[in-house]
């Protein structure tokens, strides 16, 4: 089988995987988008930051699709179900997990990757999936504005406590009429005037900022 040297190859994460799939189902003409959230097949006992596909099926409604699972993820992971087909007890969107935590269902340090976890960690997320259901496809360390000036931004009392209440709401149930007015009419997450993605943080300057 055909394999690129390793200095040709490209690094790639989840989020890529999915935009990539959700740009090709777009192409061929069938509505698709990326969610931001968590994996519960990823980890034991533990919910992993990550992306999906979702694509429009008119029979079944959205389906979700993790495009980096291959036969190795599943030797590895032994997960029991088709990747083209993610069952939302699998896949935690961002809106599901903060409700989760906040009903003190689930501990929000099960959320997140690395050290990185939390509460404030989950509100990265719950915004960046209320962009994905507007179709503005984020990367997934994307910050610096609004109540997310910094990558682990922490949640600033009662009143912001009850806005992600309400953005929680929006992304649970998929919503995407009401995400797109949020990001574009709520101040506390709308992107600035004139800003562009050459102003998100790279890689580099995300951990130097950490």
């Amino acid at each position: 089988m055909f394999s690129k040297k390793p200095n040709h190859r490209v690094f790639s994460i989840c989020r890529d995987f999915s935009l990539l799939v959700c740009s090709i189902l777009r192409a061929k003409g069938v509505p698709a988008r990326l969610r931001s959230g968590f994996a519960t097949y990823l980890e034991q006992n533990h919910f992993e930051d990550h992306w999906v596909c979702e694509y429009w099926d008119k029979d079944k409604g959205w389906i979700a699709v993790d495009a980096q699972l291959d036969d190795i993820h599943h030797q590895i992971l032994q997960f029991e179900f088709d990747p083209c087909d993610v069952p939302p007890s699998n896949f935690i969107v961002a809106g599901q997990a903060w409700k989760l935590c906040r009903e003190n269902v689930e501990s929000a340090d099960s959320f997140g990757f690395r050290d990185f976890r939390g509460l404030e960690f989950i509100k990265g997320s719950l915004i960046r999936d209320l962009y994905a259901l507007s179709k503005f496809e984020m990367h997934t360390w994307d910050t610096g504005w609004g109540i997310l000036p910094k990558f682990i931004s922490p949640v600033s009392g009662e009143y912001e406590l009850t806005l992600l209440d309400e953005l929680a709401e929006v992304s649970f149930s998929a919503d995407s009429t009401k995400a797109l007015k949020l990001v574009k009419s709520c101040n506390e997450i709308k992107l600035p005037s004139g800003w562009d993605c050459s102003k998100f943080p790279t890689l580099s300057e995300l951990y130097a900022s950490l």
